[in-house]
């Protein structure tokens, strides 16, 4: 990581760490893609006499196809955008073809329930495309993508209680709720979920704080981990976020649970 940070500083390693953010999320579904994508062009064009719907099948299997093969080769925030439409559309598909056919069945009742899922699932792209058509996102190297996914790789692998700059919490996103790890440096800080298909870099004025319920029962906290526009709506042991308080502003640990008791929604700033 200080030989990243020397290299190209915050704000380009900021730009890179989104790029490679944006390749990892879309590297799955694009893998999907490509193999629908071939189901349907063998479904469409399989046959001996094509019909037009066997035509449309086809072209649209083509279509997810070589999207799929872009995703994976060049990811872009126009991908995500098409992506994220595209789900949507095959949600409404699901949905409509379901109501047409006029038959009670459980075929027809679960592709209306997976055309519910596709819908929400597809919205939840195109939210995140929002989120990050305002970060700044620069392609780098072969080289320096694979050094990115390594440091990725080592913090998602550390235990904070062989570790003490590192901390463990339970975090959701726009794309989903998943376990979170962050290296909490001298004056910034790296998280990233554990299956790496994020990773974040802010410097520690960039953080904020946002404390809210308290669960005495678990000893846990509910707080917004706010990075510039970006938010992770966490729960965090009582102890794991005395650790990120005192890091954040360096006071003593020991203020978290009097924090969440003065009210919700407080932001600490420096």
């Amino acid at each position: 990581m200080a030989t990243l940070l020397s290299h190209y500083g915050y704000e380009q390693l900021e730009k890179f760490f989104n790029y490679y953010s944006l390749k990892r999320l879309l590297s799955s579904p694009g893998v999907g893609s490509i193999i629908f994508g071939a189901l349907a062009l063998l479904a469409g064009f399989g046959v001996r006499e094509p019909t037009l719907s066997d035509i449309a099948l086809g072209l649209f299997g083509c279509f997810l196809f070589l999207e799929g093969i872009l995703m994976i080769a060049s990811p872009s925030l126009a991908l995500l955008r098409i992506d994220g439409i595209t789900i949507v559309a095959i949600g409404i598909w699901n949905i409509a073809g379901s109501i047409a056919s006029g038959k009670f069945s459980a075929f027809n009742v679960f592709f209306a329930i997976l055309g519910i899922f596709q819908i929400d699932w597809g919205r939840k792209y195109l939210k995140f495309h929002g989120i990050m058509l305002k970060r700044p996102i620069a392609k780098p190297c072969k080289r320096i993508l694979g050094e990115i996914d390594s440091l990725a790789r080592d913090i998602s692998k550390r235990k904070p209680q062989d570790d003490p700059n590192v901390i463990e919490f339970n975090a959701s996103t726009t794309i989903g709720r998943a376990k979170w790890k962050a290296n909490l440096l001298e004056d910034a800080a790296i998280f990233v979920r554990t299956d790496r298909r994020q990773i974040l870099l802010a410097p520690r004025g960039d953080i904020e704080i946002e404390s809210g319920y308290i669960d005495d029962w678990r000893n846990e906290i509910e707080a917004g981990i706010r990075i510039r526009d970006f938010l992770l709506k966490s729960r965090l042991k009582t102890d794991v976020l005395d650790h990120l308080l005192a890091w954040r502003k360096g006071e003593a640990q020991g203020e978290a649970s009097q924090l969440s008791k003065q009210g919700d929604s407080q932001v600490l700033s420096s």
